[in-house]
């Protein structure tokens, strides 16, 4: 009986501590007192000024934690408010166990000048002042201070309200992104864990701003430096739905790997986003791509698979250059306009990517009464095509056939202002083909007959 009464004593006083002593820890202990040295110490570690412009406030729920507000590092980042919690009973067996993380108001400027210079270039993670140094043991051993973590984990991430601008004069980028909002839970290392993200976008290489919600499951594995992201579902403007994978090895030049779906996506509007207007194409198709790059697209690779149905390819109007075809070879006047796009049924092909250079060899599309096969290069890193295009004419009525000889066209120039061209000569020289191989078959039989008439004649028969 003594021992029950002396067990509930116990956690009659556990449970008081619990309760009493962050109550006297928040009256009688002031943690702003602690700022200067902590700003002090934050600096140096990261060789940069460090600002706590508002106070500090000591959190006890559901872990003791700690609250600032007005955090800064100018020229670099601001932060209305920030929010840290830990269990500290894990930290005496090194089991670094954070409950919240929460981040409000961040405002990250990142900047590279022309020279290549970056405002972020003297941000390091030094050992503050304070860190005592290594110790050399009488064996002649290092020995260091540091202690190894058994366990590292994180309840909960939020990033709220929050805004990134970059900008590189050394590319010419800009980017601005707004309405930032990241949450996650469970995080560990090793371990998978999901996110959910949202944000708005915009940049001088799109046409618009760009609406981004992605969810996800994130893993990092620190000894090989990689960011795993699998079940990728990411909308664009609440029209683009993309679904996939990606992986990121963390180096000097981060490199990366993803395998992207894209169904049922409006190609047009994609195609807006990134400025592409010239020989755009409009329809709902399908995209599958496995992509590889680092840095800039000089290192892109990868396998791309696209189909597209009941479309427009606009900026080239191929029954206009059928019709020109018959107007040289009937030497008559074109009948009609160009229009300046073609619509289509159906549009398929396959592309690989090779250090920024894509090519195609297997471009179908099919029309009505024509059908056109396709091959050549875009050049992404000069932004430069030389692309061919096969027209061939087809028959009406129930049986479909091809029509005269196959129109070749050229596609050239810029990615902005290309030059679409019939290749005359190469279409005389076939037509020139076309009508002998028809006068052949006309003569044929003629030809036949005198043949067996000659054979007869030379066997006596």
């Amino acid at each position: 009986m003594k021992l029950i009464k002396a067990f509930f004593y116990l956690v009659f006083v556990l449970i008081l501590l619990a309760v009493v002593v962050p109550v006297l820890l928040m009256i009688f202990v002031n943690p702003n007192q602690f700022k200067p040295q902590l700003q002090k110490e934050v600096s140096v570690a990261l060789n940069r000024p460090f600002v706590i412009q508002g106070d500090l406030h000591w959190t006890f729920y559901p872990m003791a934690g700690i609250k600032a507000e007005g955090v800064t590092m100018p020229g670099l980042l601001s932060v209305k408010s920030l929010e840290f919690s830990v269990a500290l009973q894990p930290l005496l067996h090194k089991d670094v166990r954070i409950g919240k993380i929460l981040i409000n108001g961040l405002n990250l400027t990142l900047v590279k000048n022309a020279q290549g210079q970056a405002n972020w270039a003297a941000l390091t993670v030094s050992p503050s002042p304070s860190t005592p140094s290594k110790k050399v043991s009488s064996s002649g051993d290092k020995t260091s201070n540091t202690t190894k973590i058994a366990a590292f984990s994180v309840s909960q991430i939020i990033i709220e309200n929050s805004q990134v601008t970059l900008d590189d004069a050394t590319q010419n980028k800009h980017m601005k992104i707004t309405d930032f909002n990241f949450k996650s839970s469970d995080l560990s290392m090793d371990t998978a864990f999901p996110v959910t993200l949202s944000m708005t976008m915009e940049a001088n290489n799109l046409a618009m701003p760009v609406e981004v919600k992605l969810n996800a499951d994130l893993k990092f594995l620190p000894v090989s430096k990689t960011l795993n992201m699998t079940n990728i579902h990411a909308t664009l403007n609440n029209d683009l739905t993309l679904t996939g994978s990606d992986s990121v090895v963390f180096s000097s030049t981060p490199t990366w790997h993803a395998n992207i779906d894209l169904n049922r996506i409006n190609i047009e509007n994609m195609l807006k986003l990134f400025k592409q207007n010239k020989l755009a194409i409009s329809g709902m198709g399908n995209i599958s791509a496995n992509l590889r790059g680092a840095g800039s697209t000089r290192n892109l690779n990868g396998d791309i698979t696209f189909a597209v149905q009941n479309g427009i390819f606009h900026g080239i109007d191929l029954y206009f250059y059928g019709d020109v075809a018959d107007s040289i070879s009937n030497k008559t006047a074109p009948t009609s306009s160009d229009t300046h796009q073609t619509p289509f049924g159906s549009l398929t092909g396959t592309a690989q990517i090779r250090d920024g250079v894509l090519s195609n060899n297997d471009l179908l599309m099919k029309a009505a009464k024509i059908n056109a096969m396709g091959n050549g290069t875009a050049n992404l890193n000069t932004e430069q095509l030389d692309y061919h295009l096969s027209l061939q004419r087809m028959t009406s009525g129930a049986e479909i056939k091809p029509r005269g000889p196959a129109i070749p066209i050229t596609i050239t120039g810029n990615f902005d202002k290309p030059s679409v061209k019939v290749d005359y000569e190469s279409l005389a020289v076939s037509q020139i083909k076309q009508q002998i191989s028809d006068k052949m078959k006309e003569y044929a039989p003629e030809i036949n007959q005198k043949i067996q008439q000659g054979l007869s004649s030379l066997l006596g028969n």
